[in-house]
């Protein structure tokens, strides 16, 4: 695939709670993943990410676990989302 379909991320879509995208061959996420403002569960483990929009933090206050395991992210990337993201549980 190596992409989501826009209609997943647009504003009238933000009846998901849990999106489970790994293992997709995924290499970039869109920055409308913030417009999910219900997600609690985003799992993007094992895809081909070598970076996140930085506007999945937004979602911090709703999100309670982002998986982002079995990536190509730099550890600078991952210490970012980290501290910008206290009240999520992130798996890396």
């Amino acid at each position: 695939m190596g992409f989501l379909p826009d209609i997943l991320t647009s504003n009238n879509n933000n009846c998901y709670i849990k999106s489970y995208l790994a293992h997709n061959g995924l290499s970039e996420i869109p920055e409308g993943i913030a417009n999910l403002s219900n997600l609690k569960k985003l799992d993007l483990g094992h895809n081909q990410l070598r970076s996140l929009p930085k506007e999945i933090a937004t979602l911090t206050e709703t999100l309670v676990e982002l998986n982002i395991q079995g990536n190509q992210l730099s550890q600078e990337e991952i210490q970012w989302f980290v501290e910008a993201m206290p009240h999520t549980q992130i798996r890396f």
